[in-house]
């Protein structure tokens, strides 16, 4: 199709939502927009909005810039949402497209293809994620809430930017530029009031650190043909370039688009720019790839950073584990009303093969190993501990050995060999952890 872009997004495989490189001087003037500004604060109207023929559950939020109909989230709060990111955008790219945009969430396949067809395209048959056509945005409801903002914010970004910076003819855009960008730009934070950056989290919805670190370490690296766009460069070393250009050379890396933008070809800006060979960067985007790699790892996705906490809701088993190794750990696990399962992780070395301090939801706690193929082994029996709802549990490993304090009182000392981590099944809880 005419004007058509398509992204796959596997269902259950990570999404790569993509933003791309503002400087953080504009970053903290639109957070101030966002808070005053009128446009940020209501969308003009909510109403359900069906697919013919099918029942929904769907509604539709009209604000100032954008047509918003969403399955499974909150319509208008997306359009809040949207209006917001569109005075960031128009900050970043100094101008803005007119009339207003349409943004479609669905809450599953059928309902996806359901409204494509509505709109007079194909069915796209096995394909799952976001589809832009003539600049309307389609896409799936995501693995998590977050996850759901981080997409439609970088789908937002290839909307706008098609819409208020028309390519000439002949242009042709590197893949990791223009991803990259919307990686960037998407990877922000949404409190219903404000669109703030994104400070490196504890935990990242994506692995782009490790991915790139390790791309940067193996064999075909080639910065030259990456830049140049002759060579693939692996999807999360779009967001990791994007922001070390953002975050270290604002300035040339908006004079370095705005030369790309009037056709001058990828490299040779960058050489104008940025100054000789890509190759002679190397040292330094890595080590600045190397700064932003994540603590921890995200084993099931259930997991978020919120206000310096790392909080679970998980409706089966999840695992958060440490990527480092640190001499000891210290966790407040706070599980208010939720009545399902937390625990501290030690000897992790795999989902199946990990001993943890599990809190069972009837108020009794059991130390327990967990083996490949179902060996499982209780290290402590279940003992009742009462029914609070917060508990401190304190490991110290050296030496092959880590140490479990739990509430204050030691439970023993046990081998390990693995790594820290976190625990939650069937329950909503928070860990506070340190360091």
């Amino acid at each position: 199709m005419k004007n058509t872009r398509m992204n796959k997004r596997g269902s259950g495989k990570k999404s790569r939502n993509t933003a791309t490189f503002p400087s953080l001087v504009l970053g903290s003037l639109l957070i101030g927009l966002c808070i005053f500004l009128p446009a940020c604060a209501s969308s003009e109207a909510s109403k359900a909005l069906g697919v013919p023929g099918e029942a929904s559950s769907g509604k539709k939020a009209l604000s100032q810039h954008y047509e918003v109909y969403a399955e499974g989230v909150d319509a208008d709060d997306t359009a809040r949402m949207l209006e917001c990111f569109f005075q960031y955008a128009t900050e970043f790219f100094g101008r803005s497209p007119t009339g207003k945009m349409r943004v479609n969430v669905f809450a599953s396949r059928e309902r996806y293809v359901q409204g494509l067809v509505r709109d007079g395209f194909p069915d796209p048959g096995g394909f799952y994620g976001q589809l832009q056509a003539n600049m309307v945005v389609y896409l799936l409801l995501q693995r998590t809430p977050d996850v759901t903002r981080e997409v439609i914010l970088h789908e937002a970004v290839h909307q706008f930017y098609a819409l208020a910076v028309p390519k000439k003819p002949g242009v042709v855009l590197p893949w990791w530029f223009s991803e990259g960008m919307s990686d960037y730009m998407a990877k922000r934070d949404w409190d219903g009031t404000r669109l703030r950056e994104r400070e490196v989290q504890l935990i990242a919805l994506e692995e782009e650190p490790q991915f790139t670190r390790d791309w940067l370490m193996g064999p075909n690296m080639d910065l030259p043909a990456m830049v140049s766009g002759s060579k693939p460069f692996p999807s999360p070393g779009h967001w990791a370039m994007a922001r070390f250009l953002a975050e270290r050379y604002p300035d040339r890396f908006r004079d370095m688009r705005k030369l790309v933008e009037d056709g001058m070809k990828m490299e040779e800006s960058w050489g104008l720019i940025m100054g000789g060979s890509p190759d002679e960067w190397v040292g330094e985007f890595m080590a600045y790839v190397r700064s932003q790699v994540q603590p921890w790892w995200v084993v099931s996705h259930a997991w978020r950073q919120k206000e310096g906490a790392i909080e679970a809701v998980a409706d089966s088993a999840a695992i958060l584990a440490r990527q480092d190794k640190p001499d000891e750990m210290r966790v407040v696990i706070s599980t208010g009303e939720s009545k399902g399962s937390v625990g501290v992780i030690f000897d992790y070395s795999s989902p199946d093969d990990f001993s943890m301090i599990q809190f069972l939801p009837d108020g009794r706690m059991q130390i327990v190993s967990r083996k490949s193929g179902g060996k499982n082994r209780i290290l402590v029996e279940p003992v009742r501990i009462g029914d609070q709802p917060r508990h401190r549990v304190h490991l110290i490993q050296g030496g092959g050995k880590v140490r479990v304090r739990v509430d204050g009182g030691v439970l023993g000392v046990y081998d390990t060999q693995g790594r820290f981590g976190l625990y939650a099944e069937g329950c909503k809880a928070k860990f506070n952890v340190s360091p």
